[in-house]
């Protein structure tokens, strides 16, 4: 992966700027408009760059106020979370009711299908980073409960997640190959949740309560799926509640305890068969260190979920990596 052109409105009509920007945004990142503080003379640059799944747009601009479309009561996609990592000057960000003030270094997550508008005083420049909501809840177990929460980019995990991100972005400057993309976008989401970690339970002041403790779970789930004997009755001893209580608590999830162990499982197969760097590791291998209690078996429900069996799928992927404009094919049947 490479970056893309850069846009700029240098050569724009100043007539003509603020809708060529606002346009360009759009198809960059989502439906936004902004309102430049001097409409005539507003300057902004701004590039695009997607690794894996991810989409990073680095924006420039004179100040202003940016809302999202929600905020200016139109519809908006609902499908991905953005992360707002401050790069140059200062901003102040505000969603659900809450105002962040944002340094350089400094980062917030934000809900694309919620009002939220981000005001600047002066010029600055930021990093935004897309992830769909499904990916980002594969790493942070209830990310609406950290809507809005400034994260230092000045010591701690946020600071070594702030400056791999940005260092991240520094290396789309070059070709990123297509065989690592998955890991390096697997690297920033594993560090921005490490980011988030030590605030994970910090709403205690509402419903969030539970959704702390499914945070918990759903991390305990994460690290355990190499047990066998991981199902949900085991993890509700785990964390000494009743299975009734763990039912109730991924009803929240839209899916079953159950249902979310074997999903994970499977997620983590097909990334094991699609890393060019585990060609050589067996089926029985990666079967065994998923939990899978045999072979057979692990066969079986990889070709119920996928549509195909697992030696199918690698040499499938394998096939598609020659092709990239072909990788979208390789078909599944898992809910991501």
């Amino acid at each position: 992966m490479s970056r893309s052109e850069a846009v700029s409105t240098d050569g724009i009509a100043p007539a003509k700027r603020l809708a060529f920007w606002n346009d360009a945004a759009c198809q960059a990142l989502a439906a936004m408009s902004a309102e430049p503080r001097s409409p005539q003379t507003f300057s902004g640059r701004m590039i695009r760059g997607d690794i894996g799944e991810l989409r990073f747009v680095e924006f420039s601009s004179d100040a202003a106020i940016v809302r999202s479309a929600h905020a200016l009561g139109t519809r908006a996609s609902e499908a991905h979370y953005f992360f707002l990592l401050q790069l140059t000057g200062e901003s102040r960000s505000m969603q659900e009711g809450r105002e962040v003030h944002l340094r350089p270094g400094d980062f917030t997550l934000c809900d694309s299908g919620r009002p939220h508008h981000l005001r600047f005083d002066d010029h600055v420049s930021t990093l935004t980073l897309r992830v769909s909501k499904a990916s980002l809840a594969r790493y942070i177990g209830s990310p609406e409960t950290l809507i809005h929460r400034a994260v230092s980019g000045r010591s701690g995990p946020g600071a070594l997640a702030s400056n791999m991100l940005r260092q991240m972005w520094k290396a789309t400057e070059d070709m990123i190959p297509p065989e690592v993309e998955a890991r390096v976008a697997h690297v920033a989401l594993e560090l921005l949740a490490c980011a988030y970690t030590g605030i994970a339970g910090a709403r205690a002041d509402e419903p969030a309560l539970s959704s702390s403790l499914r945070v918990r779970i759903l991390h305990y789930i994460n690290d355990h799926l190499h047990d066998p004997e991981l199902t949900p009755s085991t993890v509700a001893r785990s964390f000494r509640i009743t299975p009734r209580y763990l039912h109730r608590l991924f009803l929240q999830e839209s899916e079953t305890a159950a249902r979310h162990i074997l999903r994970r499982r499977i997620e983590r197969a097909r990334q094991a068969l699609a890393d060019p760097l585990l060609a050589g590791m067996s089926l029985t291998r990666i079967s065994g260190e998923l939990g899978f209690k045999s072979l057979p078996h692990f066969s079986h429900v990889f070709h119920d979920e996928c549509g195909m069996s697992p030696s199918a799928y690698r040499n499938a992927v394998r096939s598609a990596s020659n092709f990239p404009e072909e990788q979208k094919s390789v078909p599944s049947r898992t809910n991501s």
